[in-house]
């Protein structure tokens, strides 16, 4: 795990020493995709506790009922 360390440390110094450009470019790459990825699990999550909400609250009403 010791090599771990040691790209983690070289890609950091690469990071503090390249131009902004470089370092937006790099975060939008890796950011952008991860972000993208929660916000489906997030509307994922609010969309199945909606549903499980309206199935307790009322057996014949749905979420679309209500919107």
């Amino acid at each position: 795990m010791e090599w771990l360390t040691d790209v983690s440390s070289a890609f950091s110094q690469f990071l503090v020493q390249a131009p902004v450009w470089v370092q937006m470019i790099i975060v939008v790459i890796i950011v952008v995709p991860i972000m993208i990825g929660l916000a489906w699990c997030l509307m994922w999550a609010v969309d199945r506790s909606a549903v499980l909400i309206s199935q307790f609250r009322n057996r014949g009403t749905t979420v679309k009922d209500h919107g």
